[in-house]
């Protein structure tokens, strides 16, 4: 804990003392903020002053990666740059490969997230937090959509599982709210002993910025997941399910084309079916009109 005339600083080291100190700070109106690492100070330039500020780092449960069969729990104020470590070192584990295939994706991705010394400070939970309070257009927020990812919130003394996407739908986090954590559930693949050829995962995600790498921020992100199997009758390729995710085009955050995932569940891939997913795909991610980004505004 430091202080000053003006300020202070409060490092709390389990849950239960930083649901005092929020608790108090609501009761008495005191201007707060939690940090992990702060970084979001380098593009939000926030003129605000704060009474109080909450650093999460002392909180050891909030820096662990913690993984079972059911999937990868990644604490809020892990570094982006250890979660990378931890999704590749999954190729050496016993989760089923398809699902392996998605963690090493998904840190491919994390890796063109702005520099390496950003990666080493920023954590994921403080992303994620920017995307839903702010509007941030965040790589992680839409790669995480596509593949069902949970995040796990404390509201006073309140503990509840959200899908990503309902986190990112709900209203920005309140003072008396946290972002714990967030598990990258596995995949429950058809384990049939059978001579039928199982269902597997594909899975792809996209980045269009002013620079491939470095502190540039994405015009466009997209992430796609699809479960595909062999239909018997033909030999072709049936999408049995899909998740297609958009973000940081000028929208509020992003979202799953939900339209364009029921047109082709069931489907048998073939061209023409691609094309009409395509044009519902251009008929559904649209720009708002108000967007502050100019570039994105509809014609």
């Amino acid at each position: 804990f430091l202080a000053s005339d003006k300020h202070s600083w409060h490092r709390p080291i389990s849950l239960t003392e930083l649901q005092n100190l929020l608790k108090l700070n609501h009761c008495n109106g005191t201007r707060i903020k939690i940090v992990v690492s702060n970084t979001g100070m380098g593009y939000y330039k926030e003129k605000e002053a704060y009474d109080k500020y909450i650093d999460l780092r002392g909180i050891s449960e909030l820096s662990k990666i913690r993984k079972d069969q059911t999937g990868i729990e990644i604490g809020a104020a892990v570094p982006i740059s250890k979660a990378i470590e931890a999704l590749k070192e999954e190729s050496r584990s016993d989760f089923l490969s398809d699902y392996v295939m998605i963690l090493e994706k998904i840190a491919d991705h994390m890796s063109k997230v702005a520099s390496g010394y950003i990666r080493n400070t920023a954590s994921v939970g403080g992303n994620l937090v920017m995307a839903q309070k702010n509007n941030f257009p965040s790589d992680i927020a839409t790669i995480l959509l596509a593949v069902d990812a949970m995040v796990h919130i404390m509201t006073g003394t309140q503990f509840e599982w959200l899908t990503l996407e309902e986190f990112l739908e709900r209203p920005p986090l309140g003072l008396e709210s946290v972002l714990l954590s967030i598990k990258i559930p596995s995949l429950e693949l058809n384990k049939s002993e059978s001579s039928e050829p199982r269902s597997r995962f594909l899975f792809e995600t996209y980045r269009a910025s002013p620079r491939p790498l470095g502190n540039a921020l994405p015009y466009l992100n997209a992430a796609f997941l699809v479960k595909v199997s062999q239909c018997k009758d033909s030999g072709g390729t049936v999408i049995d399910t899909c998740r297609f995710s958009f973000g940081a085009y000028g929208s509020k955050h992003a979202i799953r084309a939900k339209n364009v995932e029921e047109f082709l569940a069931g489907k048998l891939l073939n061209v023409s079916i691609l094309h009409d997913a395509v044009n519902l795909v251009t008929e559904t991610i649209l720009p708002k009109y108000d967007t502050s980004k100019t570039a994105h505004r509809p014609s």
